[in-house]
């Protein structure tokens, strides 16, 4: 009983523990902020595109919808005219069928709009043409110079520096486009240092916008005039009535796997929330926690009890060895002959009125035991019941007997 409440003391322990580390890390200090490219929908961190979200919304026209399932399911089919579709991103995970659903959106007079640091070859290969090799280039700054321009008396210039860890400033990664030329369909429309970030791209009644700078876009970014000006002058010339915000494309899509169910299975979309994912994690530590401490038996111990003497047997030792002692053969034998009785008996279910007139035809085929044995034994019982005085020997003869039988006999 110890021993099972000192287990139930730690499990209740282990328990409070797990609690209080799922609490702390679920409840972070309000104080506490990522300065790393976080880049999801939060208002809180500084790289986040909540602010943004929240501002292109506030200037639609028409309806906001964000969608999560894919291009093919989330673009409307009809009437797209006014529609804008928006996605900004680290990499935007495109299949075949997206840019398809992509270059269909754009030639039925619709605006794409996509901000991303990795920008898929086979858009670059469509914008870049035949003639072109359009390709994505890297450097590395602390503090770059951002230029947006439709027309040259309409640009807006600032500079921007890297915020990180600390206060600290340190060199972050800037994406841009370079290619030899640019077909007559694709315009600049701005720069970030010398490096290209932001073209314009014509293809049947509508346009395709490439911008690789998703960071300047962030809340960091837009706490400032200069960061919603800049903003501004990127969604120059774009109509903003019905916008279609794609979050889907940010993650990596099994096309083959997503048939059917949406390529999100629900303990996938639970390990994505860290509230979920923590949540996950304490209920199978619960679970192991269970099966280690409360599948075990409940029952108390039983404790070994020491087996029953037969006094019977001990009674029967002492009382003939008294009359071992005594010499009193005869009684013996008789005692001997009467547990034999018992035995068959018990053992054959032969009663003694039929042992006693003489069916040992019956014995023998119950037994198996010869029926020459059987009559020996009982023709030297007979004797001993007919003589005065027994001797050790006749005795002796009569338990050899017994003993012989109790060997030979076979049960049937």
């Amino acid at each position: 009983m110890r021993d099972s409440s000192s287990k139930i003391w730690l499990l209740v322990l282990a328990v409070i523990i797990i609690g209080i580390v799922y609490w702390r890390w679920t409840n972070p200090p309000k104080t506490q902020y990522n300065w790393s490219k976080t880049y999801t929908e939060g208002e809180n961190q500084p790289y986040d595109f909540g602010v943004f979200q929240s501002m292109l919304q506030h200037s639609s026209k028409g309806q906001f919808r964000v969608f999560n399932n894919g291009l093919k399911s989330g673009l409307p089919k009809k009437n797209i005219e006014n529609s804008t579709y928006v996605f900004i991103g680290r990499e935007a995970f495109y299949s075949d069928t997206d840019i398809v659903e992509l270059l269909r959106f754009v030639e039925k007079g619709a605006d794409v709009w996509i901000s991303t640091e990795a920008l898929p070859d086979t858009i670059l290969q469509i914008i870049g043409g035949d003639d072109t090799s359009l390709l994505m280039g890297l450097y590395f700054s602390k503090q770059v110079k951002v230029n947006c321009y439709k027309q040259e008396d309409t640009a807006v210039s600032f500079n921007w520096k890297v915020r990180s860890f600390d206060k600290q400033s340190e060199e972050w990664e800037w994406n841009y486009i370079s290619g030899t030329n640019f077909n007559f369909n694709a315009f600049p429309r701005g720069n970030v240092d010398e490096g290209l970030n932001y073209i314009e791209y014509r293809r049947g009644k509508g346009k395709l916008y490439l911008h690789t700078s998703p960071v300047l876009f962030t809340n960091y970014c837009l706490k400032n005039d200069t960061g919603f000006m800049y903003l501004s002058s990127v969604f120059d010339g774009i109509e903003l009535k019905d916008i279609y915000y794609d979050l889907g494309s940010r993650k990596l899509r099994d096309e083959k796997a997503g048939k059917g169910r949406g390529g999100v299975t629900p303990l996938s979309y639970i390990l994505s929330q860290r509230s979920l994912r923590w949540a996950w994690y304490l209920f199978v530590t619960m679970l192991v926690l269970f099966f280690i401490f409360y599948t075990k038996r409940k029952q108390k111990v039983i404790s070994v009890l020491p087996s029953k003497s037969n006094f019977s047997l001990r009674f029967m030792d002492t009382l003939l060895a008294l009359h071992l002692k005594q010499g009193n053969y005869k009684y013996m034998s008789e005692l001997n002959m009467g547990l034999f009785m018992t035995y068959l008996k018990q053992k054959f279910a032969i009663n003694i009125s039929e042992i006693e007139t003489g069916n040992f035809i019956l014995i023998a085929d119950k037994s198996g035991v010869s029926l020459q044995s059987i009559n020996l034994l009982f023709e030297r019982y007979k004797q001993i019941q007919n003589s005065d005085i027994v001797s050790a020997d006749m005795f002796l003869e009569l338990n050899r007997l017994i003993r012989q039988f109790k060997k030979s006999q076979k049960i049937k």
